[in-house]
């Protein structure tokens, strides 16, 4: 029996992605779609984002992701009045914050590499900032305290290896790194 999607119960494949997570896409081909899917070597259902400087390659074909066109998620409920977005809150009066400086040493650091063969694991942060907060950062002014609080903290993304460039897994882990700093000239 092929997978179903639990809110609509129409038929699904499921991919993973470049990034190891997992993707539901709609079982047949679409041109207009924008997940290429493909079956690896060990018979996975693999899927990215065609970009400019890597297009479609012959033998992967576009399938929508299944969240585009599941009937379940396309039914939206009313927002409360003066909600423009479900996930957004309206703006709230700032607050002064008090934080910790970064020292000086840390602006314009670079990542020290841990050996060859050691992984240098990261996690990537994404924070919400504003248009005064870019203008002062442009001019080399204070961007203020609250540029990397807890408040502006939209998103994180799990831990990645910086030098080879793989998501965290205890397999990846247990293994030597087999990537770079870059290239030392």
């Amino acid at each position: 029996m092929a997978p179903q999607c639990p809110d609509c119960h129409k038929p699904i494949r499921w991919t993973r992605t470049e990034a190891g997570r997992r993707l539901a896409v709609d079982p047949d081909p679409d041109p207009t779609g924008n997940a290429a899917v493909w079956r690896d070597g060990n018979g996975t259902l693999r899927s990215r984002r065609p970009t400019a400087d890597l297009p479609l390659t012959g033998w992967e074909r576009l399938h929508l992701p299944h969240i585009a066109t599941c009937p379940a998620r396309q039914e939206q409920t009313a927002l409360p009045p003066g909600r423009s977005h479900p996930t957004l809150r309206p703006p709230q009066k700032e607050e002064p914050v008090t934080s910790t400086p970064v020292p000086q040493s840390k602006i314009n650091a670079t990542l020290a590499d841990p050996g060859k063969g050691e992984h240098l694991w990261i996690i990537l942060a994404m924070y919400k900032v504003g248009d005064d907060t870019i203008r002062r950062m442009n001019n080399g002014e204070d961007p203020g305290p609250t540029l990397l609080d807890h408040e502006n903290l939209l998103t994180t993304e799990g831990v990645g290896c910086f030098k080879c460039e793989q998501p965290y897994s205890k397999f990846i882990a247990h293994r030597k790194c087999t990537g770079s700093m870059g290239d030392p000239s």
